[in-house]
């Protein structure tokens, strides 16, 4: 059981530097595409733009699919709790 928490421990780790990688991904993203915007860029702006745009297409796949599993926990919950009343009865 140690090295199982250990795995663990280590993948939150992970996740944890994932996620401000994430932050500060989107920071720099959200600056450029502004930067880019009001014409602050003047080389390679379509480069920055592809960027930029991938960076807020990735974001919002990933906030979908947090409302996704969201709702699906939800769904299951009513669901066990729907069952467990009908037991009842």
């Amino acid at each position: 059981m140690k090295m199982a928490a250990d795995e663990l421990e280590r993948t939150i780790a992970e996740l944890v530097q994932v996620k401000q990688q994430a932050r500060a991904g989107m920071e720099l993203a959200e600056l450029s595409s502004y930067a880019e915007i009001v014409g602050g860029i003047g080389v390679n702006r379509p480069g920055i733009r592809k960027w930029c745009d991938n960076v807020f297409d990735a974001a919002r796949a990933v906030e979908n699919a947090e409302r996704l599993r969201e709702s699906t926990s939800e769904a299951a919950s009513s669901t066990i709790n729907a069952d467990d009343d009908g037991a009842r009865e």
